[in-house]
């Protein structure tokens, strides 16, 4: 039998190799329950990756219930965005010491000023030739002839400017001719009045930010901008933030988070392709590069290993453009898989695609989509009519499937009514066309987590106003696609019943599927956890499927984040789960974390010659 001594020494030696330290008083202590985290789920990408004006404009806006005041809310953020670090800034060996994240900087104020002289004192000529003038005209300005009338929303006696601006409205006047005219310079429409300056949108953000760190009274409007103060830092800042802000950094656990890119560029209309004068993201190979500098030079205990997005609109434009043997799109996410460290690759279906059948759907595309794939036929001197977005979808998708079959390699997926780029967008993430593409022959391997449970949050609210919240939320719990009712749980209820499947021996029909309630906050304190519990106690093969996952950076936006972690282990106690299944090993096993496994195997390659992060590799490896 190991004596005290030398069983103190074994955890001491034990915890060198893994480059971290253990305090030897604690050697004694019960295990920690937690001594190896994987979150599953999570986001750390910067204010660049993602078309954030776009997404605050056909996203955001609906789906928190801004419309009234969607483009000043897209202008906000998409000048903001410009202070987010670039790729390059990453892959720099110099790292900031000042957290670029702090919105209240007065670089951002001074250019938020700068602008406004411009706008007011320069020529036409050079004003249309100034970038940032076509984010105000494109973004500060709406887009269509009845949206240019603005909401009769309580005007201010004060507001003369933005009276002069309404009143000199002529239908069909372009926006740089509104620009020029009387009251040209206001930006308007604002939950707290109307702005008459740049000074005052300035301000307005300062004040919703500020409140939503401090716990005040802030905006739906203010949730968003509040995350633009993640949205501007770097990585590793992120990564920093999300291991310390859930209280489970201890330098004696080891943690490996997930992160997703997500590709929504196409779908929004954020594309040169599309006319936009809105900046594209900056392209998946550049964060790719980025990611990999980054899970090289994390912190001690932790690893960083995310998920490279997969477009299958992206792949057919590629195909359309380069004919139809075409696979760089595919390429990009092989390429992070087996030479940059990421563990896997990210759907996002409430962009618009099923995952599988899109063939049968009949469905529209969205405004952006359709136009994207004229003008790409168009300029290959093809004839649009009768061309199927359905299948050049389901060919991209197939061709994905078949190489994640192959390889191994695990999909992260959106499972929930939320994030669409398009009205009933979402409701093509459901699970029945999850279940519809695992059926398939040879496709029940596939490695599969659902992500957000189908839409978990749902359950036990009240969803019976008419906000476009509660209308989501009405799909995913009495339909699968408004062809079956599903009766009271829905989507969750869904999953739960694919995960418990069984074939004729009696086996596991889908041996790699799981699921996870990354973004569904309060689980043990707000009005529908009853529900919640309720729903998931009886399910017994949630113990070895489901996995942990926060969803963080979109996590901050929810109340009470910093509990989450708290929240998740008084879930497995409550469901008699080890919370080292919950935590980790379920986690391990759907990402493939085994001994001589693809996914071991090449993050093995990826970390050749780094003892440090191949011990803690190790560390989390399950039989």
């Amino acid at each position: 039998m190991m004596g005290e001594a030398s069983r103190r020494d074994a955890l001491l030696l034990t915890a060198a190799l893994v480059g971290v330290m253990i305090d030897p008083a604690s050697a004694l202590e019960e295990p920690d329950p937690l001594s190896h985290i994987i979150d599953c789920h999570c986001h750390v990408f910067t204010g660049r990756d993602i078309p954030a004006a776009q997404f605050v404009l056909n996203v955001a806006a609906r789906e928190e219930g801004f419309l009234q005041y969607k483009k000043i809310a897209a202008f906000a953020v998409e000048i903001l965005r410009r202070f987010a670090p670039t790729v390059q800034d990453e892959l720099s060996q110099a790292f900031p010491a000042k957290d670029l994240s702090d919105p209240l900087s007065s670089q951002v104020f001074a250019t938020l000023t700068s602008l406004q002289q411009k706008v007011q004192t320069s020529s036409e000529s050079t004003f249309e030739n100034s970038g940032v003038a076509n984010h105000l005209m494109v973004l500060g300005f709406p887009f269509a002839q009845d949206e240019l009338r603005l909401a009769d929303t309580n005007i201010n006696a004060e507001a003369s400017a933005l009276a002069t601006l309404r009143q000199n409205y002529t239908p069909g006047l372009a926006p740089q001719e509104l620009l020029y005219g009387p009251g040209g310079a206001t930006l308007m429409a604002a939950p707290h009045g109307f702005f008459l300056d740049l000074e005052h949108l300035t301000q307005f953000i300062v004040t919703d930010v500020k409140a939503f760190f401090s716990g005040g009274e802030y905006t739906a409007l203010g949730r968003y901008l509040a995350l633009i103060a993640i949205f501007l830092s770097y990585r590793r800042q992120n990564i920093r933030r999300l291991d310390s802000a859930l209280g489970v950094a201890k330098p004696s656990r080891v943690r490996l988070y997930c992160p997703a890119l997500v590709d929504f560029d196409l779908w929004l209309g954020a594309a040169p392709e599309n006319g936009s004068a809105v900046d594209a993201s900056q392209t998946l190979d550049d964060q790719a590069r980025a990611m990999a500098v980054v899970a090289r030079r994390t912190d001690s205990a932790v690893l960083v290993s995310g998920y490279m997005a997969f477009d299958p609109l992206r792949a057919a434009i590629a195909k359309i453009k380069h004919g139809s043997g075409d696979q760089s799109v595919l390429k990009t996410v092989q390429t992070a898989v087996e030479e940059q460290g990421f563990v896997g690759a990210k759907l996002y279906p409430p962009m618009g695609f099923r995952p599988w059948n899109n063939t049968r759907s009949g469905d529209s595309y969205g405004s952006f989509a359709p136009e994207l794939v004229r003008r790409s036929l168009i300029a290959q001197g093809l004839k649009p009519d009768g061309f199927d977005i359905g299948k050049a979808l389901d060919d991209a998708l197939d061709e994905f499937y078949r190489y994640c079959l192959a390889s191994d390699v695990p999909i992260l997926a959106h499972c929930g009514d939320s994030q669409s780029a398009f009205p009933q967008a979402g409701e093509r993430a459901s699970p029945f066309f999850w279940q519809e593409l695992l059926s398939r022959p040879g496709f029940g391997r596939l490695r599969v987590n659902l992500g957000h449970f189908g839409g978990l949050w749902c359950v036990g609210e009240d969803i019976t106003d008419d906000s476009d919240e509660s209308q989501r939320c009405r799909v995913a719990l009495d339909e699968s696609d408004g062809r079956k009712p599903m009766g009271k749980q829905g989507w969750p209820a869904k999953i739960v019943a694919m995960l418990s499947a069984k074939d004729a021996s009696g086996a596991a029909l889908y041996p790699n599927l799981y699921c996870d309630f990354a973004d569904v906050g309060g689980l043990d304190s707000s009005r529908s956890a009853g529900a919640i519990i309720d729903f998931l106690k009886p399910s017994s093969v949630l113990a070895t499927r489901l996995v942990y996952g926060t969803d963080w950076m979109f996590l901050a936006l929810e109340a009470g984040y910093q509990s989450f972690a708290v929240s998740a282990q008084s879930l497995a106690k409550t469901l008699a789960m080890d919370p080292r299944d919950l935590f980790w090993r379920n986690a391990a096993r759907f990402l493939g974390l085994t001994p001589g496994a693809a996914t071991t195997n090449r993050l093995q390659r990826f970390y050749a010659g780094d003892r440090n992060r191949l011990a803690l590799l190790d560390h989390l490896l399950v039989p």
